[in-house]
């Protein structure tokens, strides 16, 4: 009731037959059903009949917030927001994530957390996340039908499957908590989007020589290297920037299953470590899985080169007194790029993501705009499609289409064996080469039956 300015939740008064007044204070459904009752206030007049219905309230507060309540009344259970949730999620699941899946995590939370953050969970209904995936993709209906035609890069529809799919696990996940009484359906379950088709782009030969001597003309020539290095190796943006010195080191005969052929093959008769086989050992940042690959030829002689180039910019620190910066023996480092933060200058410190990312777009235009001048449209479109990201890919498809074991390809990249198998199934572009040795080989067999059938007439 509204008492002047003043609305007093669940007070109530009216005149009686008698000619005297009512006063009294109702509690609403929820609290009714939690076990208020309604109450008669006995006062003489307004005034403390208003301040016994706001002491009632007070009590309700408290209630609320965990705090005392009549034996009768039930424990208050604070009804559950998709923001408590998706707090919870974010300081039990993301701490153990490496940090780019993190920042992927993060941001799809941060825009659910946006779209219904203070509601309850109820609030939360197929409809409703149907709503939001047809704001996030307007042509969401139609996605199904586009994929069948072959047509890629729909507006939204990867925004969108990213979304729902992560609130799909969210709320799968608070289903299972054990601190959650109460499971209910997932309105997030067949939410009506496809997954996006893969992406099937490779780094073919020609765009990287392009790409590389693009760099180099640009004057970033770590860029180049580093993506020499990922279709060789097939690691992640993340693991190719954070190589260091230190993660050089020799393999040994043994390690090679006592291949004598094999680690005269890997060693190398010159350089800091002449007659050793070496590579690289890492700890993959995103699944903590263990790396280590043996690196040989002229890759293995640049990478010597910025080991060295790493080890004397340590030196130079040293030297001049200074603290040895995180990152100095970071094999892929800033050229000089003009970059600067707080007035210093960033030249040989390791790269940012994002200025990688910026510096890796340029370098793709330049190497577009060349092949165009060159008449070469067909190389310009497929470098314009590229990124660095397709190298995993890329190394995974070479060596598939060397005729490399799937356990050979799951040595070099650090994958499982049935992750191997299903980047082959569903990456694997089908080339001219494959084909060019699946005819062959038809066209061998036909011709040994011939040769075997003439010689037995």
């Amino acid at each position: 009731m509204k008492i002047g300015k003043e609305r007093i939740k669940g007070f109530v008064m009216k005149p009686l037959a008698s000619g005297t007044m009512y006063y009294g204070w109702e509690p609403s459904p929820a609290e009714r059903k939690a076990g208020w009752k309604s109450m008669k206030i006995e006062a003489e007049d307004l005034g403390r009949a208003i301040e016994a219905a706001r002491k009632r309230n007070e009590e309700v507060v408290n209630w609320r917030e965990g705090g005392a309540k009549p034996a009768a009344v039930k424990r208050y259970n604070a009804p559950q927001t998709w923001g408590a949730v998706l707090d919870r999620y974010e300081r039990e699941k993301l701490p153990a994530l490496a940090a780019n899946s993190r920042r992927v995590d993060q941001t799809q939370l941060n825009l659910l957390r946006e779209w219904a953050g203070k509601h309850p969970l109820a609030w939360i209904t197929r409809a409703r996340v149907r709503k939001l995936r047809n704001e996030v993709c307007p042509q969401a209906d139609a996605v199904p039908g586009l994929i069948r035609e072959g047509v890629r890069d729909i507006p939204g529809h990867n925004p969108a499957f990213k979304l729902l799919s992560k609130g799909r696990e969210v709320w799968s996940w608070w289903n299972d908590h054990p601190e959650n009484g109460r499971s209910v359906a997932n309105p997030f379950e067949r939410f009506g989007l496809p997954k996006p088709p893969a992406r099937d782009q490779l780094w073919d030969y020609d765009a990287e020589v392009a790409f590389v001597a693009s760099a180099g003309t640009l004057g970033w020539h770590s860029i180049g290297f580093a993506l020499e290095l990922a279709n060789v190796w097939g690691q992640r943006e993340a693991d190719i920037l954070n190589v260091r010195a230190a993660n050089w080191r020799e393999v040994t005969l043994a390690e090679l299953d006592m291949q004598r052929d094999l680690h005269a093959a890997l060693a190398s008769p010159t350089g800091p470590d002449a007659g050793k086989a070496m590579g690289f050992g890492i700890v993959q940042r995103k699944t903590r899985a263990r790396n280590a690959v043996p690196i040989a030829g002229e890759m293995r002689e640049r990478v010597e080169l910025l080991i060295a180039a790493a080890r004397k910019r340590v030196l130079a620190c040293k030297a001049a007194g200074q603290v040895v910066p995180i990152g100095a023996t970071n094999l892929i480092v800033r050229d000089f790029t003009g970059d600067k933060w707080r007035g210093r200058d960033m030249t040989g410190e390791p790269w940012s993501q994002r200025d990688f990312i910026e510096k890796f777009g340029i370098i793709r235009a330049h190497a577009a705009a060349q092949a165009r001048e060159q008449g070469n449209e067909d190389l310009a479109e497929r470098l314009e499609g590229l990124e660095f990201r397709d190298a995993r890919r890329t190394c995974v498809t070479r060596l598939a289409n060397l005729g490399m074991s799937v356990p050979t390809i799951a040595a070099v990249t650090g994958h499982s064996i049935k992750t191997v198998e299903r980047i082959i199934e569903t990456y694997l572009v089908r080339t001219a080469a494959q084909a060019g040795r699946g005819m062959v080989a038809l066209l061998g067999a036909a011709r040994d039956r011939k040769e075997r059938k003439e010689s037995q007439a």
